[in-house]
C-alpha cells in the first residue's frame, strides 16, 4: 500500500505538468486567434480615435479633382443601403455632381424621368418608372428615392442647377454603353456618380473610384463581426466612418473579406434590414409585362393568380434577408 503511494506521490505531478502542456499546447491556435482579433480592435479603436474620416469628407475629396465615383451595392435587398445614398445626395451635389446615374431606372423612360425629377411633372409617377425599369425591384425604398430627388431639386433655389438621374438600365439589366457614355472622362466636364449592383462591377474601366457600404456577408459577420462589435462600444456619432482600401485601419483587413474590391469602404450605422415591397406592386393589369422580370414563372390564367404570385416572390425574398439579418450574432 506504502509503495503504491510512492508511486502515485512520484508521478501525479509529473502527469499534471503533461496534461497542462497538452492542453497549453492544443489550444494555441485559439489563443493567436484572439490575440489576432484583439490586434484588430485596437487599431480600429485608435484609428477611430485620432484618424476617423467621414464618407462625406472622402468622397468630397474625389468627386472635387473630378474623379468619377460608383457606389457597389452588395445586395439589392439592402435598405440600409438606400438610406446611406439619401445621406450622401447632399455631399455628392455639393462637390459638383449634377448627374447620378441608377441601375433601377430604364434608358427607355429617360424623358418622362428628366421632365419628373427636373421640371416637376406630374404625368409620370415614381411607381411607374421604378416598374418599367424592373418590376422585381418593387420596393418601397428604391421608389422613395426617385422622390427624395425630386424634392431635393424642389427645395433648390432659383437658377441653382438640379440633379439629374440618368438611368443606367435597359430591360432589366444596366447597359454597357450608357455607363461607358456616362464615365467618358471629357475635358472640363464634372464628375457622374454611378449607383450598381455588385454583379454589374466587371462592366467598370479602371478609372471610378469604387464605394463599397460596410455589411453581412450571406448568413455571417465579416471579421467575425470586428466592426459591429467595435462601433456598438462608441458613441452614435462615431459609428459613421469610412477609410481608404489602401490604408485600411486594421492589420486584418483583406479584400477578400470584404467581398468587393473597392478604393474607399464606408461604415454607418443604420441597422442592416431589407428593403419593403410596396403592396400590390404588380397588378392583373401589368402583369403580363412584369413576367420579362420573373422568367420562373411562365404565361397562365387567371392574370390575378399571376400578378399575386409576382408579388409573393419579391415579398419572400426580402422577408428572406430579414430573416438572415435576425440570426447574426448582433452586439448589443
Amino acid at each position: 500500500m506504502q509503495l503504491k503511494n510512492k508511486i502515485f506521490t512520484r508521478f501525479f505531478p509529473v502527469s499534471l505538468t503533461l496534461l497542462f502542456l497538452f492542453l497549453l499546447t492544443s489550444c494555441q491556435p485559439d489563443i493567436q486567434t484572439v490575440i489576432k482579433e484583439n490586434d484588430d480592435n485596437l487599431s480600429l479603436d485608435k484609428w477611430l480615435d485620432e484618424s476617423s474620416r467621414s464618407p462625406g469628407e472622402l468622397l468630397y475629396e474625389e468627386l472635387n479633382t473630378e474623379q468619377s465615383v460608383v457606389l457597389v451595392q452588395d445586395n439589392i435587398l439592402r435598405s440600409d443601403t438606400i438610406e446611406m445614398m439619401r445621406a450622401l445626395l447632399a455631399v455628392i451635389y455639393d462637390a459638383g455632381v449634377r448627374e447620378l446615374g441608377l441601375f433601377f431606372l430604364d434608358s427607355s423612360q429617360q424623358m418622362e424621368l428628366d421632365a419628373y425629377i427636373l421640371d416637376g411633372s406630374d404625368k409620370t409617377r415614381a411607381e411607374k418608372l421604378l416598374f418599367s425599369a424592373n418590376a422585381a425591384l418593387g420596393y418601397t425604398e428604391y421608389c422613395d428615392f426617385i422622390l427624395f430627388v425630386r424634392d431635393f431639386n424642389r427645395k433648390l433655389d432659383t437658377g441653382e442647377e438640379g440633379i439629374r438621374l440618368l438611368a443606367l438600365g435597359t430591360d432589366g439589366k444596366t447597359s454597357p454603353e450608357i455607363l461607358s457614355a456616362a464615365l467618358e472622362n471629357q475635358e472640363d466636364s464634372p464628375p457622374v456618380f454611378l449607383w450598381l449592383t455588385a454583379e454589374e462591377m466587371d462592366m467598370l474601366p479602371d478609372t471610378p473610384v469604387i464605394l463599397s457600404h460596410h455589411g453581412p456577408g450571406e448568413s455571417t459577420l465579416r471579421w467575425n463581426g470586428l466592426i459591429e462589435e467595435v462601433s456598438a462600444e462608441r458613441d452614435i456619432r462615431d459609428r459613421t466612418f469610412a477609410f481608404r482600401t489602401a490604408a485600411p485601419p486594421f492589420p486584418g483587413w483583406s479584400e477578400e473579406e470584404a467581398d468587393i474590391k473597392a478604393d474607399i469602404y464606408i461604415v454607418t450605422p443604420y441597422p442592416y434590414r431589407a428593403v419593403q415591397p410596396i403592396p400590390g406592386f404588380i397588378t392583373p393589369e401589368t402583369a403580363v409585362r412584369a413576367l420579362t422580370f420573373f422568367p420562373e414563372i411562365g404565361m397562365e390564367k387567371p392574370l390575378s393568380w399571376i400578378a399575386f404570385r409576382m408579388n409573393r416572390i419579391t415579398r419572400k425574398a426580402a422577408a428572406g434577408y430579414n430573416r438572415m439579418v435576425e440570426n447574426l450574432n448582433l452586439p448589443g
